[in-house]
């Protein structure tokens, strides 16, 4: 099998991972979770160039000459590391998920938990329920506070111990336990206001993420296009 790979052109089925790609970049969902509309077309725009690119390559790919593949290997393999290296990426149960999908789901339960803290006659324990779902507070809400902030630290890119996260772009994982314990003493304004800033750092991130994948793929794709 080693032999045969070595000996033509990398099997590799940029399709599949286009189709994948498309199926997990939701441009809704981004959109409501306050990604800047910007960014989602940029990365939507990238994605569908990508696929057209992938497709175009897989019908032509039994008309390539030998005479080509191992230039076209070497540009085979650089598309797969840069794919893999750049889209991998945990959700809080460790699997593997894009860099923007964890991101995404915690600014939607963060949303949930602002709309009910900003109401006229603000809805605690809506907002609590939603929190519990963001990042790792589910975790925390088992531990002590010192605790739990030191396992969040565990998933920090910069801990000097770091294993399989250092290897994709790990989420970052907000702490709302203070803003818990405030809006179980009563204090939903104070936590809102808390929220709010959590808010604004999450959707800064969600963008660059957004930034980078396309990036990568406005990299890719005429790479992808140029394997004839």
């Amino acid at each position: 099998m080693a032999r045969q790979f070595d000996a033509g052109l990398l099997p590799y089925d940029l399709t599949a991972r286009a189709a994948d790609l498309k199926a997990n970049v939701s441009t809704a969902g981004l959109v409501a979770a306050g990604a800047d509309p910007a960014a989602v077309t940029r990365l939507t725009t990238a994605t569908t160039a990508f696929a057209d690119a992938a497709a175009a390559l897989q019908a032509r790919r039994a008309q390539i000459k030998p005479a080509g593949w191992a230039t076209d290997n070497v540009k085979l393999m650089a598309i797969e590391v840069a794919l893999n290296k750049e889209f991998t990426a945990l959700s809080v149960w460790d699997d593997t998920v894009y860099p923007q999908q964890q991101t995404m789901w915690d600014l939607g339960y963060l949303n949930t938990a602002i709309t009910a803290l900003a109401q006229p006659n603000p809805q605690g324990d809506k907002a609590l329920k939603a929190l519990q779902n963001v990042a790792l507070t589910w975790n925390g809400e088992y531990f002590s506070y010192p605790v739990y902030t030191q396992e969040l630290s565990r998933h920090l890119p910069g801990f000097d111990r770091l294993t399989w996260g250092a290897q994709g772009h790990q989420a970052l994982y907000v702490d709302v336990i203070p803003q818990e314990v405030k809006i179980k003493a009563g204090d939903c304004a104070g936590a809102l206001a808390d929220l709010q800033d959590v808010r604004t750092v999450e959707v800064a991130d969600l963008n660059a993420r957004l930034a980078e994948m396309a990036q990568v793929l406005e990299g890719v794709t005429p790479q992808a296009t140029s394997v004839k």
